[in-house]
């Protein structure tokens, strides 16, 4: 006698096996989401880091951050929210935005050769240079023009570049492999503006 359908035993090993097989991977496709995330977010840093850069060039000055640090998007038509939704933070050297240069390309150049030669004082924003402790207080830094920072999953900027200082940790290192550092950080140097400012 030929029966139709599968029996209780059979539903319920296939319903076993799913439920195994959705265990193990329901959090690997967890992991590819939040890489492709990161990835996405420093994407469209660069692309914002390049926008700004293009801002300044044709405007004599750098946009003026927005109130709390917050990305000027409607100056440099893109978005300033990140993969989670989170502000991207923006800071830019209070002595290089169109605000201070009164707009005028000549004014940024010069004002930042005086800079990067000392002529000129300015300390924030920078990106520390000593990574030989990442949880301390920066105690060596570069001066930027403007550093980019999108915080990751956590919707938090971890240690040098969440208190509030406007120095931030070198985007090249990651502090320690264990901790849950997720932070995108574009920094823009002053001899890169320098040198922006002598091809025109």
């Amino acid at each position: 006698m030929k029966k139709d359908g599968f029996s209780i035993l059979e539903m319920s090993l296939s319903l076993t096996v799913a439920g195994i097989l959705m265990s193990i991977g329901l959090p690997i496709a967890g992991l590819y989401v939040d890489n492709y995330k990161h990835t996405q977010d420093k994407i469209n840093i660069k692309q914002l880091n390049d926008l700004i850069v293009g801002y300044a060039m044709s405007r004599g000055g750098f946009p003026d951050p927005d109130v709390g640090d917050i990305l000027p998007s409607n100056n440099v038509g893109m978005t300033g929210l990140n993969s989670y939704n989170a502000d991207i933070q923006y800071y830019a050297n209070s002595l290089l935005t169109e605000t201070a240069t009164g707009q005028s390309f000549t004014t940024l150049c010069d004002t930042a050769r005086e800079i990067l030669d000392g002529t000129t004082a300015s300390t924030l924003p920078a990106i520390c240079n000593d990574v030989s402790n990442a949880y301390a207080n920066c105690t060596d830094s570069t001066v930027m023009a403007f550093v980019i920072v999108s915080s990751g999953k956590n919707r938090a900027m971890e240690h040098e570049n969440g208190d509030g200082d406007e120095e931030f940790e070198n985007p090249t290192k990651k502090p320690n492999e264990t901790n849950d550092y997720d932070d995108v950080v574009l920094s823009y140097g002053l001899p890169a503006l320098v040198s922006e400012c002598q091809k025109i």
